[in-house]
């Protein structure tokens, strides 16, 4: 499994920002899984990603926590993106955690090959990140961090 940590540089960008724009590279080639820590983050991102760039389209979908497995792996099949304040499903290519919390990597090893994480600018995001890529270095993941 892959883990990358994205930084936000730019006090301009918001994390919502930062996501919209790798959903927009990344769901041609891989279904992806956002993982918010409550409804009202879910909603500004599902928001966000009809607006974001007027003259692109992310489909994408926000998922409501009720639904069964066997409607999410429906969904899944026909959407490449989807929004939930559920953890990602084990067979989730790409998972972007938005919760501040490091996932437990023994339930999404086998079938995630790529968690994402976004650390804001601001000191507070920075402190919960650290402690986010300290967990994952302590379950013997290196994860790589790239600047933007």
């Amino acid at each position: 499994m892959k883990i990358s940590f994205y930084l936000v540089e730019k006090s301009s960008q918001t994390q919502t920002e930062v996501v919209c724009r790798l959903c927009q590279q990344i769901y041609t080639k891989h279904p992806i899984w956002i993982y918010c820590r409550d409804v009202a983050q879910a909603q500004q991102l599902d928001d966000q990603l009809w607006t974001f760039a007027p003259s692109s389209f992310v489909p994408h979908l926000l998922i409501d926590n009720a639904k069964s497995t066997s409607d999410v792996a429906h969904q899944r099949s026909n959407t490449p993106i989807l929004i939930s304040c559920d953890p990602p499903p084990r067979h989730s290519e790409v998972c972007i955690n938005l919760t501040g919390q490091a996932l437990d990597l023994t339930e999404i090893k086998h079938g995630t090959l790529h968690l994402i994480e976004i650390v804001g600018h601001n000191e507070d995001e920075k402190i919960l990140s650290r402690q986010v890529f300290k967990a994952y270095r302590a379950s013997d993941v290196e994860p790589a961090v790239h600047k933007i």
